[in-house]
């Protein structure tokens, strides 16, 4: 992977009736909150959460008396704001604005709001952040269900109410909380279920089903084909049409010249004059509407290809950007040193300044839009695409209408000609060739119809030749994909129960309770949400640390794995569990922030505690006041 997963929150800010009850700032690496048991520490950990799109947040009173919950994150390298209501009665959506809230909060320009679910014109919250934390778009194995950052954020938060034994955080609607949603979410993550495996896997479900619709079209005109003609295959009916319009001709011919049109005209009666002048009418009428539907045809296909050419442009004018925006974000923004006219050295400028004309920054400024354009170009792409498949429904329509003015018209001239040709008692010959030439049409017609079957059975079993062909390929294709996978899985599970042992076994253990002596390896399921070790028993308080040191060991994995996506983000807040002694968990903060302070890559780490190490106090992982009830975390009138 070549763009890793980063999550970072850089300030936090949550008002209550209107005023500002909590904004801190948090930093990269280990944030701790810490304060007396009731002072709200959990509140703020769960609207991190919430405002990341958690659900089913158990609310205290105080946080139920809040507005809004704003935080600005690095997402990937690109800032971006986040605003939601904060309520119990309905999932709330989301606002996004890029750039910091110091200038965000300011306008209300360029904020965006996304929903929970997805529609044909809006995307999701989480497919936004999917898009940004470069996550795959994927489903569920077995449900094909939308993975969502509700779903991301149930493996990265580990609250006090969930068992120390699970992995994800406790679900309040169990029909949400699916095996294979856990599955496909801890795979995902991890780089298991890597994206091509899943591209491939949904290519060949797709390969597969139109075969299978390819061969039941072919069956049932084969069937049709064969109770019309029992040498169906034998024909081309192609050059059978062409032969019988040739003998039709010729009999045609034929007639008018035993035909003398003078006696014709004197046969004919007045109403049969009056009808066929109307048959000429409606002949006349029916080659108009012919032309008229032949230009629509081309002015159409000539939209359509321009349709084609556009979406193409601005499909390729989105990669751009966000290829620029990537780059951007590698080089950063590059600052003048001299004025462009005199060439006078240039002072530099406090905050969010211009070093030219000393005018403060927009968010437009700063992030050049990018998030807005990018927007719009995905906007544009969705109304093109709609007004070409309109145009391509049109397209259908009007050859569709088209063959039927064609039937029609040569009914008419079929009617037109029985009156103009001789009549049949006039000559015994020519009585002979209409009843060829009725013949003759009969199987024209019989023609026409078997002539499209013909043609598409043999478009048709070519596609299913080359179908099967793809569904094998794929299928071999899948076959080693399965083995990489197989050979990834095993390897992240060895490397993280590896990992998670090590540090449990840096555990401050009681000498005359050693629950750790016989505790080999890790056994854990994201399928099955359950973590343990391999041999032993352990202690509530060993498994909760177990549990921690499991956390520690994924932060240590995305880190050092290439394929991992974890977005090196966590929150903490159930370290204390199960009746720990504070020399267990102070250890684990030691642990923590010594690895922190070794990690060469982003990452953070947000952490609640009642009992900080005073070695600890008061430092730089420390985020806001020591809470002693009061003060409380939020600051409620």
């Amino acid at each position: 992977m070549t763009d890793k997963p980063l999550l970072l929150l850089k300030r936090l800010l949550i008002t209550s009736h209107k005023k500002i009850a909590y904004d801190q700032a948090y930093s990269e690496g280990i944030n701790i909150i810490r304060g007396e048991n009731g002072c709200g520490k959990s509140t703020i950990t769960d609207m991190i959460f919430y405002v990341l799109g958690g659900e089913n947040v158990e609310w205290t009173v105080e946080a139920e008396s809040c507005d809004w919950v704003y935080a600005e994150f690095n997402v990937s390298d690109l800032v971006l704001s986040l605003r939601r209501g904060v309520t119990s009665e309905s999932v709330a959506p989301i606002a996004v604005c890029e750039g910091p809230l110091s200038i965000t909060m300011k306008t209300v320009v360029g904020w965006s709001t996304y929903g929970r679910m997805r529609s044909h014109n809006k995307e999701s919250f989480s497919q936004f952040m999917f898009d940004h934390l470069h996550l795959p778009q994927t489903k569920s194995a077995d449900s094909k269900a939308n993975l969502t950052m509700y779903q991301v954020l149930r493996l990265l938060y580990s609250d006090q109410n969930t068992d120390s034994t699970a992995i994800f955080r406790r679900e309040r609607q169990p029909f949400a909380d699916r095996q294979d949603i856990r599955r496909s979410i801890g795979e995902m993550l991890l780089g298991i279920d890597d994206l091509k495996s899943h591209e491939l896997r949904q290519a060949y479900i797709g390969a597969v089903k139109q075969l299978s619709s390819k061969k039941t079209r072919l069956d049932s005109l084969h069937e049709t084909a064969f109770k019309a003609d029992p040498n169906f295959n034998l024909c081309n009916y192609s050059d059978l049409i062409k032969k019988a319009e040739i003998q039709q001709m010729d009999l045609n011919n034929a007639i008018e010249e035993l035909s003398q049109e003078t006696e014709q005209a004197k046969n004919r009666t007045k109403d049969e004059s009056q009808y066929i002048v109307e048959l000429e009418k409606q002949l006349s009428m029916q080659n108009v509407g012919i032309e008229r539907n032949k230009l629509i045809i081309d002015s159409l296909s000539l939209n359509i290809a321009d349709s084609e050419l556009f979406i193409i442009s601005l499909e390729s004018n989105l990669i751009d950007l966000i290829s620029a925006n990537q780059t951007r974000g590698l080089i950063g923004d590059i600052a003048l040193a001299y004025c462009p006219i005199c060439l006078t050295s240039l002072s530099k400028t406090e905050g969010d300044h211009c070093p030219l004309c000393k005018a403060i920054y927009s968010g437009d400024a700063i992030s050049g839009g990018r998030l807005r354009f990018e927007q719009e170009l995905k906007h544009q792409i969705r109304e093109s695409k709609q007004i070409y498949s309109g145009r391509s429904e049109k397209l259908i329509e009007h050859e569709i209408n088209l063959k039927e003015m064609k039937r029609k018209r040569a009914l008419i001239l079929e009617e037109l000609r029985s009156y103009v040709s001789p009549t049949c008692t006039v000559n015994v010959k020519a009585s002979n060739m209409l009843k060829e030439i009725g013949y003759i049409e009969r199987t024209i017609e019989n023609y026409i119809q078997l002539e499209p079957i013909q043609s598409e059975i043999a478009t048709l079993e070519k596609d299913v030749i080359a179908a099967k062909t793809r569904c094998e390929k794929m299928e071999r294709q899948l076959k080693h994909r399965y083995t990489e996978t197989e050979t990834r899985r095993t390897y992240c599970q060895n490397f993280i129960s590896d990992l998670t042992v090590d540090i449990l076994h840096q555990d401050i253990i009681d000498s005359d309770n050693n629950t750790l002596s016989d505790s080999k390896g890790l056994v854990y399921s994201f399928e099955k949400d359950f973590l343990s070790v391999r041999h032993g028993r352990l202690s509530a308080s060993t498994q909760a640390f177990l549990k921690n040191s499991f956390y520690l060991a994924l932060l240590k994995f995305a880190i050092v794995d290439e394929q991992c996506r974890l977005p090196r983000f966590f929150i903490l807040d159930n370290i204390e569990d199960k009746g720990m002694v504070p020399e267990r968990f102070r250890k684990f903060h030691h642990m923590l922030v010594q690895y922190s302070a070794e990690a060469k890559s982003p990452h953070q780490v947000i952490l609640t505690t009642s009992y900080i190490d005073d070695e600890l106090n008061n430092s730089q992982y420390c985020v806001g006041p020591e809470y002693d009830c009061p003060p409380y975390t939020l600051n409620i009138e």
